[in-house]
């Protein structure tokens, strides 16, 4: 028996696409960057391949159920993954080279305080 019914899988996947595809316009983060297209091209993808997966609720039976499960787990990979997966800032502890952590700058990221320079 699958974790999750087919047919709650089927009806859930719509909802799913349309969210994606709404997010960076409702949660703040539609800049045009990756942050923005990453979810939205996932939620289009979903909105597409939905409708072709050999589940109850299919209007055309041509995905096989296990590639469609391939392809949600590649595509939350994908979004986890993706910059900006997080709106919220990330504070790095200590000193990290990743990318993610550029965000928020860490204090050797930042400009010298004005009293720092007259010193200098």
């Amino acid at each position: 028996m699958p974790f999750i019914p087919t047919r709650i899988h089927a009806a859930i996947d719509c909802p799913t696409g349309l969210a994606l595809t709404m997010a960076p316009f409702l949660l703040g983060f539609a800049d045009n960057g990756p942050a923005q297209w990453v979810p939205m091209i996932l939620g289009a993808a979903i909105l597409v391949t939905s409708p072709m997966t050999d589940d109850e609720l299919s209007l055309g039976r041509l995905i096989p159920m296990r590639a469609h499960l391939g392809v949600d787990a590649a595509g939350g990979l994908l979004l986890a993954a993706s910059p900006g997966s997080s709106a919220l800032p990330i504070r790095c502890p200590g000193p990290v080279s990743s990318s993610a952590c550029s965000r928020s700058p860490s204090p050797s990221r930042r400009s010298p305080s004005p009293e720092r320079r007259k010193s200098a």
